[in-house]
């Protein structure tokens, strides 16, 4: 496993949100009103476009190599953007009556919340064995013997 967050972390956090993201929506559809529905959905692709726009923006300014003249403008155009585009889907909302801001608010929270939980599992697993055979030390078959002896019956 990886400790930099690189194309392939972030599409991990894009498609768990996806199915997350899916399973939220089939069951906002049998429980609450369209608009509910409607509300996370633009949640969530704002919250997405957002994280996939730090994420542009972010990583030239990180590496000095990769940060040209000219994608300076650009960026900027796009991280002020990004707020036109999310006033724009809630003046939409709004205007349609689709509006429910706490399925918004979820929505658009999302991605970051499984960004930042996927972290934390990088994190915690770091330097953690990744087969369960060799988590604590080296596997003992039954032909080998066993590290424990046998519990007798009765005893406690």
């Amino acid at each position: 496993m990886t400790d930099r967050i690189d194309d392939a972390f972030l599409a991990r956090v894009y498609r768990t949100t996806a199915v997350v993201a899916a399973l939220m929506v089939l069951a906002t559809l049998s429980r609450y009103p369209w608009r509910t529905t409607v509300s996370l959905v633009v949640g969530v692709a704002l919250g997405l476009l957002f994280l996939a726009l730090i994420a542009h923006g972010t990583r030239p300014m990180l590496q000095p190599d990769q940060a040209g003249r000219g994608g300076r403008r650009a960026r900027l155009v796009l991280q002020v953007g990004k707020f036109a585009v999310a006033g724009g889907a809630m003046y939409l909302l709004a205007r349609l009556d689709y509006l429910d801001g706490a399925a918004l608010a979820i929505g658009y929270g999302l991605p970051t919340t499984i960004l930042l939980l996927k972290l934390v599992g990088q994190m915690l697993t770091r330097g953690q064995p990744q087969d369960a055979n060799t988590a604590g030390g080296p596997a003992v078959t039954r032909e080998e013997g066993s590290a424990c002896p046998p519990r007798s019956r009765g005893a406690t």
